[in-house]
């Protein structure tokens, strides 16, 4: 059982809105391996990454060329495989 007793009320307060802020406005839609395609059309990408700040990583390839680039979350929807 951890020593609760260590920690004052106002460390207690922060650990716990931390930890509550990142399960709810942090938790992205997407996972590494998906799918997606920019909502205005364009070539299926895979993301390879995703960031805290509602970011990915995605890449694609364009003919034999291996493209890659940033995109919000929010532009982005997933496609079927």
């Amino acid at each position: 059982m951890p020593n609760w007793h260590l920690f004052n009320n106002g460390t207690m307060l922060v650990v716990s809105f931390l930890l509550i802020f990142k399960l709810f406005f942090m938790a992205s839609k997407f996972t590494i391996g998906d799918l997606v395609q920019l909502k205005s059309d364009g070539p299926r990408m895979t993301i390879s990454n995703v960031f805290t700040n509602s970011y990915v990583h995605t890449v694609w390839f364009s003919g034999h060329e291996v493209k890659s680039g940033e995109f919000h979350s929010d532009v982005l929807k997933k496609v079927d495989e």
